[in-house]
């Protein structure tokens, strides 16, 4: 029988999210997954990758509590295939994230309400607003 180690989930600040994805890269761990969902007053992001060595299915998670209004830098630079996650999380639950390798402004999903996981995003945005950002 496999035994499976419980998965390891650290709490991580939004200003240096992008530095901690950067060490695990260094590490040769891989990328997972991105699930995000709606709080009070902010979302939460749940970033998982697995380590190289990792035979016991154990996964590790990076959780990062964002804002409502904040942004949140892309990983795609270092994860490529992030891209499919960040581009979701933006259609579904209106987190600014910038720097997106392949960025589709919006309009990687068709959905008939804006933002429809995090109904504030939508209250708080102008349709427009965040396509032309600058976030230097």
């Amino acid at each position: 029988m496999i035994r499976f180690q419980p998965n390891a989930f650290e709490a991580v600040e939004l200003d240096v999210l992008f530095e901690t994805v950067a060490d695990l890269r260094q590490r040769e761990y891989r990328f997972v997954q991105i699930c995000a969902t709606t709080l009070e007053d902010s979302c939460e992001l749940l970033y998982t990758f697995i380590a190289p060595d990792a035979i016991d299915g154990c996964l590790t998670g990076l959780v990062v509590n964002v804002p409502d209004g904040a942004s949140v830098p892309s990983i795609t630079e270092l994860y490529p295939a992030a891209f499919v996650f960040e581009n979701e999380t933006h259609d579904l639950f209106g987190i600014d994230i910038y720097g997106i390798n392949l960025d589709f402004q919006g309009e990687f999903y068709k959905v008939s309400q804006r933002f429809p996981m995090n109904p504030r995003a939508a209250e708080q945005r102008p349709a427009d607003e965040g396509k032309e950002a600058d976030h230097e």
